[in-house]
């Protein structure tokens, strides 16, 4: 911005205008005019100098080489007409024009919108690198003081630094045992916790729970002096260590043979022992064994079973022979 702008005019004294007044910038002579009249030559100077002056305050000082011909000082008028370079702004006006080009990378913003709704699909993950086996579903959490890994799935008893993850489902969502051995995600008003199915809540209907809990791990989504609370909950992949293994019961031998699958990441839908060239299905009992009350015969290549999880992965396993209250180790484990 000019110096002058917003000044009061008798309040500027720059040196263009110091310079004009005292060297007379502008002012005609003999040899430039042709007259030689003093006053006439006095009243012109006064002129030129005036308007010389005044270009000076307004703006930068006239071209000197212009200045000195009356056809000059027109030119200088016409100086002022240099104002008409502010049409320049009107180039400025189509940097607006660019602008509008911005506009259309705004749209393309728009599609990064879209992705952020993808991030709603993250809902197929969860914290720890677990992987989601349903829809998150609403429902009702209490607890039962006896929760201590043992139950209606035949499972063993858990250290007591492992009752939290304890879990009793209810009646109908049991499914006869299909879901023992299966993870569940919550989330309460404290926080969420991944709980393991080890036995059915036949008094869940009643209350109108969903889920039992162990004390411990009821307290770690809501205060413990509620009794009863609403979660969201979801099945989920267990955090597992090793291989899958095989549980025989007691009384299990090549005449009736009962075997439980322990440790699977993913809830167990078939088990298959291969008789011949074929497999031959174990139907599933309520207490979370698969039997063939027939037994599975004489294997003297080993028992080669075939398991199915209820999201479709099939593994192959071979062990060297039927136990009776014993676990056999396996091989395999599912993703």
């Amino acid at each position: 911005m000019p110096p002058h702008v917003g000044a009061k005019r008798a309040d500027f004294q720059g040196p263009g205008a110091q310079s004009c007044i005292q060297n007379g910038a502008g002012a005609p002579n003999e040899y430039t005019t042709g007259v030689r009249h003093p006053l006439v030559l006095a009243t012109a100077s006064v002129v030129l100098a005036f308007v010389a002056c005044r270009g000076a305050e307004d703006g930068p000082p006239a071209d000197p080489g212009n200045v000195g011909t009356t056809s000059g000082g027109t030119s200088g008028a016409s100086g002022t007409s240099g104002a008409s370079g502010t049409s320049g702004a009107s180039g400025t006006s189509g940097t607006s024009g660019t602008s509008g080009t911005s506009g259309t990378s705004g749209a393309s913003g728009d599609s990064g919108t879209s992705g952020a709704s993808g991030d709603s699909g993250t809902s197929g993950s969860t914290s720890g690198g677990l992987r989601t086996l349903g829809p998150i579903k609403n429902g009702k959490a209490t607890f039962y003081v006896e929760a201590d890994g043992t139950g209606h799935c035949s499972y063993d008893k858990l250290p007591a630094s492992q009752y939290y993850t304890v879990a009793a489902m209810n009646t109908a969502d049991y499914l006869a045992s299909a879901v023992c051995g299966g993870c569940y995600r919550l989330v309460g008003e404290l926080g969420e916790l991944i709980v393991r199915v080890v036995d059915s809540c036949p008094t869940c209907a009643g209350d109108g729970s969903t889920i039992d809990l162990s004390p411990q791990g009821f307290e770690r989504i809501a205060p413990k002096v509620k009794g009863i609370v609403p979660i969201t909950l979801q099945a989920v992949t267990c955090e597992v260590t090793g291989n899958i293994s095989y549980f025989f019961k007691d009384g299990s031998s090549q005449y009736w043979t009962a075997i439980q699958i322990r440790n699977h990441r993913v809830p167990i839908a078939k088990v298959e022992y291969k008789k011949g060239a074929a497999f031959v299905n174990m139907p599933r009992v309520d207490y979370n064994f698969f039997i063939d009350t027939n037994g599975v015969g004489l294997q003297p290549g080993g028992l080669t079973l075939r398991i199915t999880s209820t999201d479709g992965q099939v593994l192959m396993d071979t062990i060297p022979a039927v136990l009776s209250n014993a676990a056999a180790p396996g091989a395999v484990q599912f993703k």
